[in-house]
């Protein structure tokens, strides 16, 4: 499981050799993704070195235009670690889905703004689930039956159990979206998918 131990490694692996305190994206991105596939059993896909970038600047890494490279310091790595560990257990919860071909969870990796753009003019009940720059966090963002997006907070407590927003109810993620009468069609590129047929 993640660890302080397994955080270590990946920073010894990775970190500058002129200096120790700084890793650059490029050279972590490899080990993210060893421990990846070792922690989800995921083969089939892994995130692409953008996906990781766009959270990579968002809890604890900083890009430089000047050298257009994306780095992190040693004093902040632990929380973008963190942020990647828990990302690593919510991809192994929707393993099943995250796999297939037609890539319902294609939104996984898009800010609030990208999944509020790519909803707006698609029917009401069609849904997004993307990650949180918050560790553990899970979005839903939605179209409403009054045609407005939401967006909706679920929080990973436990395998496959979600808490939602503030409420403290613990209940399986897909237990959670299959009542949920306002989720209708997950949202891919070429066509929305009932939800009823992934969850």
């Amino acid at each position: 499981d993640c660890d302080d131990e397994m955080s270590r490694q990946v920073w010894l692996a990775s970190c500058l050799t002129s200096n120790h305190h700084i890793a650059l994206l490029k050279d972590l991105y490899p080990h993210l993704m060893q421990q990846f596939k070792h922690l989800t059993q995921c083969e089939a896909r892994q995130p692409t070195f953008e996906q990781v970038q766009f959270f990579f600047v968002r809890t604890g890494g900083s890009f430089d235009k000047q050298h257009a490279s994306s780095y992190i310091t040693s004093e902040k790595f632990d929380n973008f670690f963190g942020w990647f560990c828990s990302m690593c257990h919510i991809l192994t919860d929707l393993r099943p889905i995250y796999s297939r071909p037609e890539d319902p969870l294609i939104g996984l990796f898009y800010g609030r703004s990208a999944a509020q753009h790519t909803l707006e003019n698609k029917p009401e009940g069609t849904f997004i689930l993307r990650l949180a720059s918050t560790w553990n966090g899970l979005a839903v963002t939605y179209k409403t039956p009054a045609g407005k997006l939401q967006n909706v907070l679920l929080t990973r407590i436990a395998n496959e159990k979600y808490k939602v927003g503030k409420s403290d109810k613990e209940t399986f993620l897909f237990q959670l979206i299959r009542p949920w009468s306002k989720l209708k069609y997950i949202y891919t590129p070429n066509k929305l998918i009932p939800k009823k047929l992934l969850f």
